[in-house]
């Protein structure tokens, strides 16, 4: 009987000791860590052909999976166009290839379009299920562009047919996508709404030139015009719009 005893306290110990041994060998989960990204100031790759040279540090890839990294930007042009301070991977990304490891990447890669007053950037990575993290914003100012100087000139009349011109002091380093002349007609003398300043969202008749503008100088729009309208005054001047969206104006004169 007693050695029954001495047998089943003998396996009651080795029990308690397993247990005890196994609560002590637990290894706890790995907390999750995510990545963390540096943005680094980019660089003009080269200026003819609009190319930058995007940067980032990586500076720890954690232990989350990683599904994309790059940069973010947005750029603030001389115009309505919409742009934020912070940009997020909703709106321009350029995106680096993968795999991710730490350290310093680069990536060669297109400028914004031309004509724009400021960029603003920051790197990012996105990881797990819909998470992303960001660096610091920075900002890049591109040497600033000229833009078209333009006159407006003396109007022709002969018959029914009116000689617009303009005259195009300097082309500019922005495209020229349309150019022409904008009238505005004063129908009365107590014509209140009218604008003795056409504008390109604010003009009454609009001559676009259809000739391919290479080079400066005189540019000449035959139109029929007839003086049948019915107006008390009308004025006219010369427009030019530009590729990134602005527009630039000749000064205003008076048609007879």
């Amino acid at each position: 009987m007693k050695r029954i005893s001495l047998q089943l306290s003998t396996l009651l110990a080795a029990l308690f000791l397993f247990a005890f041994s196994c609560q002590d060998h637990y290894v706890p989960e790995e907390p999750a860590e995510a990545p963390v990204v540096q943005t680094l100031a980019l660089t003009v790759e080269n200026q003819n052909t609009n190319l930058y040279r995007y940067k980032l540090n990586v500076e720890k890839v954690g232990n989350i999976q990683i599904t994309g990294y790059g940069v973010v930007f947005s750029a603030d042009f001389n115009s309505n166009a919409p742009f934020t301070k912070t940009p997020t991977i909703a709106d321009n990304k350029i995106v680096f290839p993968m795999p991710v490891s730490s350290g310093e990447k680069f990536k060669v890669d297109a400028a914004p379009p031309v004509g724009f007053k400021i960029m603003y950037y920051r790197a990012y990575v996105t990881y797990g299920v819909n998470s992303v993290v960001y660096g610091d914003v920075m900002e890049f100012a591109p040497i600033p562009l000229k833009e078209a100087k333009i006159e407006t000139r003396e109007y022709f009349k002969n018959g029914a047919q009116t000689e617009y011109r303009v005259f195009f002091e300097d082309l500019g380093d922005i495209r020229i996508i349309e150019y022409g002349i904008l009238l505005n007609f004063k129908e009365s003398a107590d014509d209140q709404d009218f604008s003795v300043d056409p504008k390109i969202d604010a003009y009454d008749k609009k001559f676009p030139f259809s000739a391919l503008l290479t080079t400066k100088g005189l540019k000449s729009l035959f139109v029929n015009d007839p003086e049948s309208l019915n107006y008390n005054q009308r004025f006219y001047r010369a427009y030019a719009i530009l590729e990134n969206g602005s527009v630039v104006y000749g000064y205003v004169m008076g048609l007879d």
